[in-house]
């Protein structure tokens, strides 16, 4: 019979060793456990410090990139600036339209262009005794004109056809009687920027299209026949890899119009056909919000207010540059080759109006694309009044009409005063030029000056 007691022990034994076997399972399970937690928590916080240093390290990119991106940006609109306001404001040339016999005229002209340092190629006008029904184009409103309007329409043909035969991209035509402020190349420098943003306002499809922005290649990209932005919508598709795609964004955040110091004023772009400075009437769709108002430190400070854009404080040290339904008078123009093209074909179609007047109703049509300014850079000059001008038919060489009777010469008292016998145009007067070229001649011209201080303008 088996011992009680042996038998006890015997059990103990294996419950003892039962237990031990279990805890040592137990331990080894709670140590595996243990050990690939805490690797896997290791693991995850490894991840997670990497992926918040690469977070880092992405966002600090980015937000440097942004930052060159805005520096180039504003490098690109400084160089704009600076070609739109060099010596000839940024176009092919200034094309100043003068009859032969008006020499004060060219003497104007050569005393402004020397203020304002800009350069100004004089082109002969057309006399009105050349002018023969035989070589006139046809009109459905015959003998309207007057000889001198058809002389004025041909002066400024013959600048359009010298644009369309060299293919120049833009012209500033400006009139014989065309008279401007000493600071008439800084203006334009700050018009450039607003009417470039006006453009790509008005052409929303030009943001599809991948951004030119370097300047050697502006001219190729123009050459191409494809003249409008929207034709090339598709070039996106021409990037293959994620690198290039961003290169265009990117490019295209710096300006969405090409970057061409030759061509500041996106004349290739075909976009515009005038951009009038010197009109003395103009209109616009009041409900149209193609218009920038923009800061223009060398602007009138006359409290003059542009109510077609609703703005109920003065236009002071600001001008307003928008989409124009109309202009009248063509004192100071810049127009592009296809404005120009598209000019000799409407009036080589049918000369039935002044040339203003046939700008005026194209653009009502629909046919010409036109931007203004207000207030103007360019003002139409004429003689004071009591100088004995008006008598002698010196105001205009259209209508020239000399006054009849004895003669007012009761303002030359205070020419000698002022020593000045400019003066506006009556549409003109709330142009509000501060340093009137011709009338800062005098002061600039016979007191010491030198012409690399521009300050000396303001005497």
């Amino acid at each position: 019979m088996i011992n009680k007691y042996a038998m006890r022990n015997m059990f103990s034994t294996r419950r003892s060793t039962g237990i031990f076997v279990v805890s040592a399972w137990v331990v080894f399970a709670f140590l595996f456990y243990v050990f690939i937690y805490v690797h896997n928590q290791e693991s995850l916080i490894t991840s997670i410090v990497r992926k918040l240093d690469k977070a880092g390290t992405e966002a600090q990119a980015h937000a440097e990139r942004q930052k060159a991106l805005q520096q180039k940006k504003e490098d690109a609109e400084e160089q704009l600036r600076l070609a739109a306001s060099n010596s000839t404001l940024g176009l092919h040339s200034i094309q100043f339209l003068n009859l032969p016999h008006r020499h004060d005229r060219f003497d104007a002209a050569a005393i402004q262009s020397l203020l304002s340092d800009i350069d100004v190629e004089y082109f002969p006008a057309v006399v009105d005794t050349d002018i023969r029904d035989q070589g006139l184009p046809p009109t459905s409103k015959p003998n309207t004109l007057k000889k001198g309007e058809i002389g004025c329409w041909r002066a400024h043909a013959n600048l359009w056809q010298y644009q369309v035969q060299k293919r120049i991209p833009a012209l500033l035509i400006l009139e014989s009687d065309a008279a401007w402020d000493v600071y008439i190349r800084q203006q334009m420098g700050v018009l450039n920027k607003p009417f470039r943003e006006l453009l790509v306002q008005d052409n929303p499809d030009i943001l599809r299209q991948p951004a030119h922005n370097k300047s050697s290649s502006a001219a190729d990209q123009n050459t191409r026949g494809r003249t409008h932005a929207k034709d090339l919508a598709d070039d996106y598709e021409d990037y293959d890899d994620l690198a290039a795609k961003r290169a265009a964004l990117e490019n295209q955040y710096v300006d969405p119009l090409p970057v061409d110091p030759e061509d500041p004023w996106a004349a290739k772009t075909g976009l515009w056909d005038i951009l009038t400075i010197g009109h003395c009437f103009d209109s616009r769709d009041k409900t149209s919000t193609s218009f920038r108002v923009y800061d223009d430190p060398w602007g009138p400070n006359n409290g003059f207010q542009f109510n077609d854009i609703g703005m109920d404080k003065p236009l002071n040290r600001q001008r307003v540059v928008f989409r124009a339904m109309g202009m009248v008078c063509t004192t100071g123009y810049i127009i592009s080759l296809r404005g120009a093209a598209k000019l000799l074909v409407r009036t080589n179609f049918n000369l039935d109006m002044p040339v203003d007047l046939i700008m005026n109703e194209m653009a009502k049509a629909g046919e010409l694309t036109i931007y203004s300014v207000q207030q103007r850079m360019v003002v139409q000059l004429i003689y004071r009044n009591g100088l004995g001008m008006k008598e002698r038919g010196a105001q205009s060489d259209i209508h020239n009409e000399k006054a009849e009777g004895k003669w007012d010469m009761s303002g030359w008292d205070d020419a000698w005063k002022t020593k000045d016998v400019y003066d506006y145009k009556w549409s003109y007067e709330n142009s509000g030029f501060e340093n009137f070229a011709l009338k800062k001649a005098w002061g600039v011209t016979m007191n010491d000056w030198d012409m690399t201080r521009r300050d000396v303008m303001r005497h």
